[in-house]
Parts: structure tokens; sequence; C-alpha cells
């Protein structure tokens, strides 16, 4: 249940950090929080696990104890915001490293058994094949841990029905959040949030990129990523719109 919950003593926080939801970008404060890293420009890649200490290495007391007294925050996003920009940053540009190798694999393999012809290409994935995938795994209760983090539901990953978080920022006012979380921190002034990787983005271009993927799925196909989601939607205060039309 705390597997994802990293913990900074110096400064009573924990922080569930959630894949394609500014954790980069809040990660490197982290760590600068934690006294690793002299400022954010001196980090390369944040989410080195030797870098942090998560709760669920602490006993039970000394997790108690700081469930009970630390300050909690959590960062959400629009559910298929986040899904559309996992499958961007996993199939649509061309860096390929073994995680891509691995996952196109296990998709393929999938398509074979299912008894569908593959579509996307060499090392590739089209959007179809991702969410029905995706959704294969995600709509099982049974199963739904088993999702990769980048694109499992957010309250899978955070539990926020098991821990009380005190500040629930959201990807999409990012900036103000941010302001207003180093304040709570007691963070030194000089220490900025950065921007790289961030969505604070929200214009009508974003929205417009996002059903360009989305609009190539069937509608019942993007029904049961709304499904897999449907928890996020109502946790979060987020609202399903369709706009396929509008692309």
């Amino acid at each position: 249940m705390y597997q994802n919950l990293i913990v900074d003593d110096r400064h009573r926080l924990l922080y569930c950090p959630v894949p394609k939801a500014s954790s980069t970008s809040w990660m490197k404060v982290m760590l600068v929080l934690m006294g690793k890293f002299p400022n954010v420009s001196s980090i390369g890649w944040p989410h080195d696990p030797k870098y942090v200490r998560r709760l669920r290495t602490y006993n039970s007391k000394e997790r108690a104890y700081r469930l009970k007294n630390y300050l909690k925050f959590m960062v959400a996003r629009e559910p298929l915001d986040r899904f559309v920009s996992a499958y961007k940053d996993k199939f649509s540009y061309l860096m390929m490293n073994q995680f891509r190798r691995n996952l196109y694999t296990k998709i393929l393999n999938y398509i074979k058994k299912v008894g569908k012809q593959h579509h996307g290409g060499q090392l590739n994935i089209s959007i179809i094949e991702f969410a029905e995938y995706v959704t294969r795994v995600g709509n099982d209760p049974a199963n739904q841990l088993l999702l990769n983090k980048h694109w499992r539901p957010l309250h899978l990953i955070c539990q926020p029905c098991h821990v009380d978080y005190d500040y629930y920022s959201s990807s999409e006012t990012v900036e103000e959040d941010a302001r207003f979380l180093l304040k709570k921190f007691r963070a030194p002034e000089w220490l900025h949030f950065p921007w790289e990787n961030s969505t604070k983005n929200t214009t009508l271009s974003s929205t417009k990129e996002k059903w360009q993927h989305l609009s190539k799925l069937p509608h019942a196909l993007l029904q049961k990523l709304v499904d897999m989601y449907r928890a996020d939607y109502r946790m979060f205060g987020y609202r399903f719109t369709e706009e396929r039309d509008e692309v």
C-alpha cells in the first residue's frame, strides 16, 4: 500500500509520484529538499531508487508516525491526457530502449493471441493496439495492479482511500500549485519548480493533439478506456467530454 510514497524526513513530507503527472519535475524538487543535490539543474534522471527512501522500508510504528505527522501530497492529471502522454512517450517518438522492445513484444504477443493482425510497424504499436492491450488488463479488477505504472489508474498508485493526503495538486494547475506547496514546505526561496516535462499547458492545441490520437479509437474501445479510469474521474474531479468531432 505504501510502496510508492517517498519520504523526506528533513521537511517532514510524503510524496506519491505519478508517472506522466509532473513527477520528474517534482522528484527533482524533492531531491534538492532532501539535500541529495545542490539544485535542480544538477540533476539528470531523478527516478533512480538509490536517491530516495520509501515509506514501505520503515517499520509499522515509524510508518504510522509519518502518516500522522508529515504533510502528504500527490499530483493528479486528466486520465486520458495521461494515457495519451504515455503512449506518445513510449511509441510515438523515435527513442528506442529495452523498455520499448519488451513492451512491444508483450503487446505483439497479445495481438497474435487474440487472432488480430499487427498494423503498427516494426517495433511500433498503433494507438488502437495499445488501448486494446491496456484495457484488457485494466478492466479486470484482479489484474489491474499488473498495469505498468505509466498508465495504471492514479488511485491504484497513490491509494487515496487509505492515505489521508493533505494536498492534491493537478498537472493542469501545476504552476500555481507548486508555488503554494513550496511555501508550505518552507523550501528555500531560491528553489523553483522546473517546468521540463510539465503539463501546465492546457490550451486548445494540447486538447486537440490528444483527440488526434483518441479519435482513431472505435467508440466502444474509447468507452473501455473511460471505464478503466472511471474511479480516477470521480475521485479527482475530472469530467470526460468526447471531442472527436472537433478534431
